[in-house]
């Protein structure tokens, strides 16, 4: 049995010569529970020579048997719980019980290293699916030591390629001195987090916009620099639309043979066209600023606020 999402929960994961009965009714088992469970929770042997009233999951023509079982752990932590069935009668043995305990030692081992593979495995897939680019920067050599999928991609490079250069090759803004200096700061705590913005060349020697964050982490005694590249190709395209616009807008105004007046929410004036100053009289320079009843009529006034306020 194993321990997995539940921490309460014994998990079946191997077993050999069980009947059906005893593979549906076992496949999970709560801590507490029967034998299994009780020495999950209790975190000791459980060694029973029949089936005694601990023995809480049975079925019509089970056969008599006892039961030895032994925790699996890492430390301080529970992983699951070795689960041996003995004939009945069986007498109890001190000698058995260390040579299980070491067996379940070292499954503690292995599933330890498992878990920590699959852990590692799961991380690796989520970073390499990730919309940025992830690189590892050796200080020393100033070469990529690690890239994950997307910055292999978004650079045309394979993996091979990519290690055999260094982050000066791809900016064409910064030499290796250049940024020797930022690492060198995060890695003497002048900063704890770095931050550029630049643009990467490709193997092909197109280039797109990044921006990139850069902290530093020790790796076998070596310092070494993450860098997380964003590629703000879409980012840049909507300023540049949103600038062309406004530049589109300002000129249609100043244009414009109508006054164009635009007020802030106080009814301040912050827009002001040719065609205003020569219908009220005011300069740009003059109006900015100011409240903008002072271009209503005396008459209008009273109306004018009141509209205002509402």
């Amino acid at each position: 049995f194993l321990i997995e999402e539940d921490p309460g929960l014994l998990v079946m994961k191997a077993q050999h010569g069980l009947s059906e009965p005893l593979l549906s009714t076992c496949m999970n088992v709560p801590f507490g529970r029967c034998l299994c469970g009780k020495a999950a929770s209790e975190g000791e042997v459980v060694f029973a020579d029949s089936i005694d009233d601990r023995h809480e999951i049975r079925f019509q023509r089970m056969s008599p048997h006892g039961h030895l079982c032994i925790p699996v752990r890492s430390g301080d932590r529970l992983l699951g719980v070795i689960n041996l069935y003995v004939e009945e009668g069986h007498r109890r043995s001190h000698e058995e019980e260390v040579l299980l305990t070491a067996v379940a030692d070292a499954l503690a081992g292995a599933i330890k290293q498992r878990q920590a593979e699959a852990s590692l495995y799961r991380f690796r897939t989520a970073l390499d699916n990730s919309a940025d680019g992830v690189f590892l920067i050796d200080r020393a050599t100033m070469r990529f030591v690690d890239a994950n999928t997307t910055a292999c991609t978004s650079l045309g490079y394979t993996s091979e390629e990519l290690f055999s250069i260094g982050p000066q090759d791809i900016k064409p803004h910064y030499s290796r001195e250049d940024l020797a200096r930022v690492f060198d700061e995060l890695i003497h705590g002048k900063v704890e987090v770095g931050f550029i913005e630049t643009v990467h060349r490709r193997k092909d020697g197109s280039e797109f916009p990044v921006e990139i964050f850069f902290r530093s982490i020790k790796s076998g005694g070596r310092d070494m620099i993450i860098a997380i590249a964003r590629d703000i190709t879409d980012l840049k395209k909507a300023e540049r639309d949103v600038k062309e616009r406004e530049e589109r807008y300002r000129g249609l105004v100043e244009t414009s043979s109508d006054a164009v007046v635009t007020v802030n929410e106080m009814l301040e004036v912050i827009q002001w066209n040719e065609a205003a100053s020569r219908i009220f009289g005011y300069s740009g320079d003059e109006i900015m600023g100011r409240p903008v009843e002072i271009l209503v009529p005396e008459n209008y006034k009273r109306r004018h606020i009141e509209s205002s306020l509402r």
